[in-house]
Parts: C-alpha cells; structure tokens; sequence
C-alpha cells in the first residue's frame, strides 16, 4: 500500500485547499507566499503560530493496492499481449492501463474487474513504432485521507484537489505526427523483385503520404504500394471440431489480414506472432490460414483470444504489393518507407481544465498535408484524484 504524507494550503477567499507534494510546498504568511523552509514545516512553524491569520492542515495519504502487468513487443516493433500479474484490490471501477516508452505510441489496454480485483487486461490496439519494450502501469485509486493537523481559518468545507498526482499541471508539449518506424527487406527472384516483407511496421502512416522507395541492387523498375491498417479488434471463441472461430456479428472478409492477442487461452495451433488469413468466411464464423486462399489452420484445443482485422486507415504498414517486379536486379535492393508529407508542420497548444485536455488551441495549420496527422500529447505525472474534505467545517476539525 502506497503512503504520502502532504500538506495544505488555504487559497484565500476561493475555500480551496490544494495538497502538495512538501518539497513543492509553499506558505502563506500575513497574506504573502513564501517558500520559505524548503518547502517543510521548517523555521515556517512559528510564523504561522505567531503571525499567520489561517494555519495550514496537515493531512496524509494513503492508496489502495494496485494491479501489476507484463507487456510484450513482437519484433516488428507492435504490443501484441499485456500479461496479467496481480489484480490488485479495493477497485470500484476498472481502472486506467496506461503503456509509455519504448519508442513508439498507439498501443492502448482496457481492464475488467470483479469484487474490486483486476481480473483481466485486454489488448485493443497494438500501435506500432516500439523499438524496446514499453512499461505498462495500472492506476490505482485513494483509499484514505487522515488529518495529521486540523488547521485553522476555513469559513466552509472545503474541496480538496491532490496535484502531483498525476493531472496536468502545466499544458502539456502537442504534437502533430506522421509516418515513422517503418522497415522492410526485398525478396529477389532472378533480375526481378517478387516480395516485399515488413521487418518493422512503424506508426502514423497514412494512404495518401507514404511511398515505397526501391534502390541498388543494379536493376530497375521495381515498385510497390504500401498496405496500411488500422486496428479492429473482436473477441472470438475456436471450436477445434471444426477449426472454426466465431464471433459476435459478421465474420470478416476471406482474404482480410488477421492477427491474434491474449496469452489467457489462446487456442492452440495459433501464434501471437503470425499473420494469418480469413478463408471460408460464413455468417459469424470463419477459418484462417497462413496465405490467401490456403488450407485452413488445425486447432488442437479450444480457447479465446482477440482477433485484430485490418482496416484502412492511419497506422501501420503491414505489408506490400509489388505493382511492377522491374528486372536485371543481380543483388537484393534497399527498401525505404518514406512519408512525404508535411512541408511546414502544424502546432498548438493543449487547453487544460481540472487536469484534463479538453481543447487544442491550434496556432498554426502546416501545410503539405496529404493525410490526417496522429495529435499526441506528452504524458503527465499520472492520474489526479480530486477528493472533498469530507466531515471538516470551521476548522476542518479531524
């Protein structure tokens, strides 16, 4: 169980007390702010006994036990399962899975409880551009405030705002972000090129932007379109009978790129990291298959899992259609992934309210867009719990 011991000060004439961190800590005394003391109690104490007209009240913190995850990246630089390890307690609404670092973006987690316990994570979008493995972090939520000093000078109870806690305090740094991250390597079939194979899917492609560079090798002609996707992912049950996965709604298309998350109890015959095919696709229920077309992948037990399908949209390159083989390649060429787009980047600014983003002032439109950019914003300090000083009147008495 985590403990924080913080302080708090009135903001006269407003009825608000903000707790903070005590080495952020600042004073008042006989109405002028102080930082004084390094932020503690300090040679502070005896101003606000001798000279202050409002005292400061002296609270503690305590939160509930959180939930822990494991994350793991396939190498193509995508999240394809976040791994349960403790549930936690005393949970009254599934919390927040945020997953930071690693060098890319995109991947987002939801999570399940029952009777206050984390019971499972679920994967719903894999993001890509991760060059080492991210963190995963599971919010947890305030279990106790205890007043350690009463205070004095509150003419009316007070709301009680936690900062450095994880809201945004200042707005935070907005980006406007394209392709990047994407790697591929050539196959060579005599003088022609024949495939194209993602090493790296990258992030923050769009259709319209993105070009296949194809260069060396000492021939020509070789060119390629990109495939890029969008996640959307379904929750689907194997039947090892039939070799069949059915879903809520209609199956995806034959032919539709397919790809799998879950560690719980994936059926077995599939792999997180391989890329299958839909074939025999009937109402909510279809087969897959290691190429288009293909014969249909033996289950040898039941399970679930959650199958992620490709949709057109901004994300990730994911594979290649040659349009022209070109000839006379004596070696294997270079492939490049380029994103032409912008010429001059767009910028703006986050507009906050109670730590949250609820607006982006946008200071400059760019130009040379071709496809609708990804707006990220960088990460706060966590999340913010916003409590009321439940049971204080005059002199918010514990």
């Amino acid at each position: 169980m985590g403990f924080k011991s913080s302080k708090v000060w009135p903001k006269i004439g407003l009825g608000i007390l903000m707790a903070v961190s005590t080495s952020q800590a600042q004073t008042t005394v006989n109405g002028a702010w102080s930082t004084n003391g390094g932020g503690g109690w300090g040679g502070n104490l005896g101003n606000w006994a001798l000279n202050a007209p409002s005292r400061v009240a002296d609270l503690s913190l305590s939160l509930k036990p959180s939930a822990t995850a494991t994350i793991t990246r396939n190498s193509r630089g995508e999240i394809f399962s976040v791994n349960l390890v403790s549930g936690g307690l005393g949970y009254t609404s599934p919390p927040t899975v945020i997953i930071s670092g690693g060098g890319g973006y995109g991947a987002r987690a939801v999570a399940t409880i029952n009777s206050g316990v984390v019971t499972g994570l679920k994967l719903v979008s894999k993001g890509g551009g991760y060059t080492s493995t991210p963190t995963v972090t599971i919010t947890r939520e305030v279990a106790d405030i205890t007043v350690l000093r009463s205070g004095s000078g509150y003419t009316g109870v007070p709301n009680l705002f936690l900062v450095n806690g994880g809201a945004y305090t200042v707005p935070p740094t907005v980006t406007f972000s394209v392709g990047a991250g994407a790697t591929a390597t050539a196959t060579r079939t005599g003088g022609a090129i024949t495939a194209i194979t993602p090493t790296a899917v990258g992030i923050g492609y769009g259709k319209l932007g993105t070009r296949v560079v194809i260069t060396g090798g000492g021939g020509t002609g070789a060119t390629a379109d990109p495939v890029i996707t969008g996640d959307v992912n379904m929750d689907v049950s194997a039947n090892e009978a039939t070799d069949t996965l059915t879903v809520t709604g209609n199956a995806p298309a034959n032919g539709v790129p397919v790809e799998f998350s879950g560690t719980d109890s994936i059926p077995a015959g599939l792999s997180l990291t391989q890329r299958y095919f839909v074939v025999n696709s009937s109402g909510s229920s279809f087969q897959v298959s290691l190429s288009v077309g293909g014969a249909p992948v033996d289950f040898t037990s039941n399970g679930s899992s959650v199958v992620f399908t490709s949709s057109e949209g901004l994300g990730r390159v994911v594979g290649y259609v040659i349009t022209n083989q070109g000839s006379g390649y004596t070696s294997t060429p270079t492939v490049a992934v380029t994103d032409t787009q912008p010429t001059i980047p767009a910028s703006g600014v986050a507009i906050i309210e109670d730590g949250r983003v609820t607006g982006i002032d946008l200071l400059t439109g760019g130009e040379g867009y071709l496809d609708a950019p990804h707006v990220r914003f960088s990460a706060g300090t966590g999340d913010t719990a916003i409590v009321r000083c439940l049971g204080c009147s005059h002199d918010c008495q514990s």
